[in-house]
């Protein structure tokens, strides 16, 4: 059976699989809730998903909807193919019956996204070059220079209720992850003071001319002649000068 381009369209209905029916308007039944009707070509789902994942605003309740299947279930909404092989004409018609029967949410109808009783479309249509032209500015739009510091920062003389607060606490890393023993040793050494232990140790060091010194006070000693103190600890070596910890615990000996 052959079917020319006139009768190439489908209407289709995607499906919450998180809701198991059956589920039955008139006679139209769906396995799991339907939340959309449309009416396209080819593989539609793609669209919506794209809609849904780059934050497109052609349906915000929808694109939820789809996000929220997504992340519960793991994947995509399932999709129903009601009649193919129609005009555009007949699918419109099919689109709206079946939309009118099931009902729309935002009209606390039913479970549907929709945000019209269907029928509309633009397939076919020509855009001028006027209407092109106004796309392609619209899409190489240049980002607001409006100041968003200060006053006009949106949480500016705001604050986070009681409840964002606890939620936020609930939801914090540590509420479910600890510091290993060795990390809160680290950490214990760090505030009390066991980390700077190297400055206060006895060190045997070595200019640059061969001449040798013993302090007890490296930092101190460091000041005096005029020696980058951090780098000298860090990699015992500092333009010359050597030094060595008595304690054989850092540095080497010559």
């Amino acid at each position: 059976m052959s079917f020319s381009k006139k009768h190439e369209f489908h209407v289709y209905a995607l499906l919450d699989t998180r809701k198991k029916g059956p589920f039955w308007y008139g006679h139209w039944k769906f396995e799991y809730e339907p939340f959309y009707i449309g009416k396209g070509k080819w593989d539609r789902l793609q669209g919506h998903l794209l809609e849904a994942i780059n934050g497109y605003k052609t349906n915000l309740f929808k694109n939820a909807v789809i996000k929220k299947i997504i992340k519960k279930t793991g994947k995509n909404p399932f999709v129903a193919i009601k009649s193919k092989y129609l005009t555009e004409k007949q699918a419109f018609e099919l689109e709206i019956r079946l939309i009118s029967h099931i009902g729309r949410r935002d009209l606390k109808e039913g479970p549907l996204t929709n945000l019209t009783d269907g029928g509309e479309g633009s397939s076919g249509v020509i855009p001028s070059a006027k209407t092109l032209l106004k796309r392609g500015k619209g899409i190489h739009k240049t980002k607001s220079k409006r100041d968003y510091s200060g006053k006009n920062a949106y949480w500016y003389g705001r604050k986070h209720t009681k409840k964002s607060l606890l939620k936020m606490s609930k939801n914090s890393y540590w509420n479910t992850h600890t510091h290993t023993k060795k990390s809160r040793l680290k950490i214990s050494k760090s505030k009390k003071g066991i980390s700077n232990e190297k400055c206060r140790e006895s060190w045997d060091i070595v200019s640059p001319t061969g001449k040798k010194y013993t302090t007890d006070n490296l930092k101190e000693f460091c000041i005096k002649k005029k020696i980058n103190y951090l780098s000298l600890l860090s990699w015992y070596k500092w333009y010359g000068w050597t030094i060595y910890n008595k304690t054989n615990k850092y540095g080497q000996r010559g």
